[in-house]
């Protein structure tokens, strides 16, 4: 599917600094599968990493036996904020 990467820069008093923040102003969801079926099924197909590893070793994002993404992440609850700044 189309999408867009933007790096924003804002002043800062606006800027997220908290995971809170994150999550009042980011939201990621799969569409629900009997409503939006084609749409569910896109999202599945051109918007979602893998599978690799073990489950698929030839997947293109495998170097020296694991994905060159960290893939897969563990699953979350909430949202973190690594030292580095990324959600």
């Amino acid at each position: 599917m189309p999408h867009a990467h933007f790096l924003i820069i804002l002043k800062s008093n606006y800027k997220i600094n908290n995971p809170d923040q994150y999550d009042h102003i980011i939201s990621a969801e799969i569409p629900d599968k009997d409503k939006y079926p084609v749409l569910h099924d896109l999202v599945i197909k051109h918007m979602m990493h893998g599978p690799c590893g073990v489950l698929n070793s030839k997947n293109s994002c495998m170097q020296d036996g694991n994905c060159k993404y960290h893939y897969p992440c563990p699953f979350s609850k909430v949202t973190l904020q690594g030292e580095d700044s990324y959600p």
